[in-house]
């Protein structure tokens, strides 16, 4: 700082008298406050062995200075610059006296009409096409869908701008949202991503184009139902639209039966509950956290949390499916660039938070209220006592088997029996991050489930390895997760 040596224009000052100056500073530990002592040790670099100056070594006194400093440098410079070289006044030459004959007098003033008038350098590609490749409309509208204001366009999620960058290809675009959708807050409800929600959040088409909502396009947009795709379909989605890419010829009848998902409600309470929590991952991954409809969603989940057990398991199939049309309708709202929460989603989370029953919308399309279709095509061998003819196709029945888990008795006893009882609604992510610490870090195995080692992977048909902890993973686990093992209900839930 330049009061350190104010009256160093009067005066030649002493390197030692400045660096006792700097040294007496609060921040002399700083980057800048080390730079500069160690510029003043060398300027007391010792010349003889009796003279006991302090000194500095010449390769840390020949080091490139921190960036602060270079900083402040250049700040310094331009406004000494600024100040002592004033631009130059513009000279305004007046015109040449008015002589000559009237011919040639026309003559010039003709000359100076015709002459273009200078183009202004400000016009830019900006004005019209906005930022982020988005007209001045669709930015407004995606900053108010990240909970963000005008002016707060730094602020915007990164993968919108990197998708904004001219010259990539679809599949480069696909690779930075991928990478977008692997931030979630719900470590057991993953994203299952395939190409037509790849296509649908490339191209940002949030609203589908029909005007209202029906049972027809509940899945297509951003949308919960859109979350019903399981990974076999995802494959099978991924396979089709690759091969219609390479086609010569195809038709808008072969993309639209590839990529249509059809809306149906889960069956098990359970499996409802990981898709709003997808659904809600989903929200967050590509909005963010301030995103308002994301926080309506938490508000959501976080009051069906408050149930117990065998509250969640007796949910109708009426008060499912309303819940969910009633979401996707506040949904289509949000999309279409509204900030107001609906009247039948607010009465919705009040009964879901009085714990009413049953909840009922009366524009449910009735084929949401009838049971899923069976999809599974499986050969099964009748039993001895049944009346099923042989070599005819039986459709699974019954809601969907939950994963089966086998815990250790240590992390039993610490974290399942203490931490989920104590605080039902954590995460497990929720929880390293209370404990300074990473999921990542609880397994060095990728291939491993750590939500199954530690009793909280409900995803059916999960691809990784689920395994039993071993003594050491079990003691090491529980050492990483103390701090959540002796204060479990000081674990933040928020976010």
């Amino acid at each position: 700082p330049a009061y350190l040596v104010y009256d160093g224009f009067e005066k030649e000052l002493k390197a030692t008298e400045v660096f006792e100056r700097v040294s007496s500073r609060a921040d002399h530990d700083s980057d800048l406050c080390v730079a500069l002592k160690n510029f003043l040790k060398s300027c007391m670099i010792q010349r003889r062995s009796t003279d006991d100056r302090t000194y500095v070594n010449p390769q840390t006194f020949m080091t490139t200075p921190p960036k602060e400093a270079k900083s402040w440098g250049l700040r310094k410079i331009q406004t000494v610059l600024k100040g002592e070289h004033q631009p130059a006044a513009t000279v305004v030459l007046p015109d040449p006296p008015v002589t000559g004959t009237l011919a040639e007098i026309l003559r010039r003033l003709s000359d100076r009409r015709e002459v273009p008038p200078p183009v202004s350098p400000t016009t830019t590609d900006i004005e019209t096409t906005g930022t982020l490749g988005m007209s001045p409309t669709e930015l407004r509208m995606t900053l108010m869908m990240c909970g963000l204001q005008d002016g707060d366009e730094d602020l915007l999620p990164k993968w919108l701008s990197a998708t904004a960058e001219k010259g990539q290809t679809d599949n480069t675009k696909n690779q930075v949202i991928i990478a977008a959708l692997g931030n979630t807050i719900y470590d057991d409800a993953e994203i299952t991503v395939h190409a037509a929600l790849l296509q649908m959040i490339r191209k940002r088409k949030w609203l589908s184009d029909d005007p209202v909502a029906s049972f027809r396009t509940a899945a297509k947009g951003l949308s919960p139902f859109a979350m019903l795709v399981s990974d076999d379909d995802a494959a099978v989605i991924n396979d089709t639209m690759e091969a219609l890419d390479h086609a010569t010829t195809t038709t808008a009848a072969e993309y639209k039966a590839v990529t249509k998902v059809t809306a149906t409600v889960p069956v098990d309470s359970f499996e409802f509950l990981l898709l709003l929590k997808t659904f809600a991952n989903l929200l967050f991954a590509l909005f963010g956290s301030s995103c308002p409809l994301y926080t309506n969603v938490r508000h959501l989940i976080k009051a069906i949390h408050t149930y117990k057990r065998s509250a969640i398991r007796a949910l109708t199939m009426q008060t499912k499916a309303s819940i969910l049309w009633i979401l996707l309708l506040q949904t289509r709202h949000f999309a279409a660039g509204h900030q107001t929460v609906l009247a039948e989603f607010q009465n919705m989370l009040r009964k879901i938070v009085a714990k009413e029953s049953p909840i009922v919308h009366a524009e449910v399309p009735a084929m949401l209220l009838s049971d899923p279709p069976a999809t599974s095509t499986k050969r099964k061998e009748p039993s001895p006592d049944s009346d099923t003819t042989p070599g005819l196709v039986t459709p699974d029945r019954g809601p969907p088997k939950r994963v089966k888990i086998e815990l250790h008795p240590l992390i039993k006893s610490k974290i399942v029996d203490n931490i989920g009882r104590a605080n039902r609604t954590a995460s497990l992510t929720q929880i390293c991050k209370f404990c300074d610490t990473d999921v990542r870090q609880l397994c060095r195995e990728t291939n491993r489930c750590v939500l199954y080692m530690v009793g909280m992977c409900k995803k059916k048909g999960c691809t990784r390895k689920h395994a039993k902890a071993s003594d050491a993973e079990a003691a090491h686990i529980v050492m990483l997760l103390d701090k959540a093992v002796q204060n479990p209900i000081e674990i933040p839930t928020e976010g």
